[in-house]
């Protein structure tokens, strides 16, 4: 389920698991699918609004980062205001790259949200020392044909190519992807979490 609705989440828990973070979470188990750890994240979830709340796949979920109370569902409730504003995931808008820094923060890895990027200048961040970048992209769903959200993680970008991880292959190996910089450039939304190790 996780990788099929949350690329994001799926994507910063394929990096947590390469920086040694998953193992340490609670609800971690070897081998279990990583449903636990979508609960985990969106659980991190605080607003400083009155937000409306939905069920969605046995956890909850922020509907509507703004307060908005017009579409109400059954099983939707009002969670108040806090103090703290730590966003992670919404219905209306996604994954929420602040809240991947925030958890990575948390365990002493630099994580920065990094916007208005091309190509050149993801490449100039890898040289200087990012190990992963959570990028953005534009993605055509072949089923619905609509152009949506879609999160991959970056492991090198050199002068004419880039490599990255998509969360919705079920193998590494059709996951690992190489393609042209123009190609990666076409559907680069140019925003996303850079991560140090």
């Amino acid at each position: 389920m996780l990788r099929r609705l949350t690329c994001g989440v799926t994507s910063l828990a394929m990096v947590c698991a390469q920086l040694g973070i998953l193992q340490r979470l609670p609800g971690y188990e070897a081998g279990a699918n990583l449903d636990w750890f979508l609960s985990y994240f969106v659980s991190r979830h605080e607003q400083n609004k009155v937000v409306l709340v939905r069920p969605f796949g046995g956890i909850h979920i922020v509907v509507d980062p703004n307060g908005s109370m017009s579409d109400f569902e059954d099983g939707d409730y009002v969670r108040p205001a806090g103090k703290t504003y730590k966003p992670t995931y919404s219905l209306k808008k996604g994954f929420d790259h602040r809240g991947a820094v925030d958890l990575l923060r948390e365990f002493g890895i630099e994580a920065e949200v990094e916007e208005e990027l091309s190509v050149s200048n993801l490449q100039n961040l890898m040289e200087w020392g990012v190990s992963y970048f959570l990028a953005s992209m534009h993605y055509c769903n072949p089923v619905s044909g609509g152009i949506s959200s879609h999160i991959v993680v970056v492991c090198s970008v050199e002068e004419r190519t880039v490599t990255y991880v998509d969360p919705l292959p079920t193998t590494y190996t059709e996951a690992l992807k190489t393609v042209t910089t123009e190609k990666f450039e076409e559907s680069f939304r140019g925003y996303g979490t850079a991560i140090w190790k």
